[in-house]
């Protein structure tokens, strides 16, 4: 029980850290991109390390999950276009929209974003709870990166 409240946590964590990851690559003139950013990865981490705690639980139940490889490379290229859409939807929003608040993606999708995060981290972790961690700290990077960049 306290496992599967773990994995919810998990997953409304990185949710929420895709929304502010959305709105870190929003064009605002005046927005704190780098404090959305900051506060995306910091969530980034802390969701990677509850799916890490759930994967070590259950690793043997999860290694013996039976995927072929086509099944297994599509889970990732969806997972993929799941994070994708809504960073995209948000970088692409207009300059006016997005000072006042519209604009962006809907919830759904950020909610797909984040459940094709959850997706992708279990399937990497499934592999090696080392994968995953690395994706994490990468997409984290990216984002900072990006977010200290990237001209208004």
């Amino acid at each position: 029980m306290v496992l599967a409240g773990g994995v919810a946590v998990a997953l409304l964590l990185l949710i929420w850290a895709l929304s502010l990851a959305e709105r870190a690559l929003e064009p605002w003139g005046d927005s704190p991109r780098v404090l959305y950013a900051g506060v995306a990865v910091v969530l980034l981490g802390l969701g990677t390390t509850l799916v890490a705690v759930a994967v070590g639980a259950n690793r043997v139940r999860i290694r013996a999950w039976r995927f072929s490889n086509r099944v297994e490379s599509l889970l990732y290229v969806l997972s993929c276009l799941a994070v994708t859409v809504p960073l995209a939807v948000g970088a692409s929003n207009s300059l006016a929209a997005s000072s006042i608040g519209e604009g962006g993606p809907p919830l759904v999708l950020v909610a797909l974003g984040g459940m094709g995060l959850a997706t992708a981290l279990t399937c990497l972790m499934r592999r090696g709870i080392r994968l995953g961690v690395i994706a994490s700290v990468i997409l984290g990077g990216a984002l900072m990166i990006v977010a200290l960049i990237v001209p208004r």
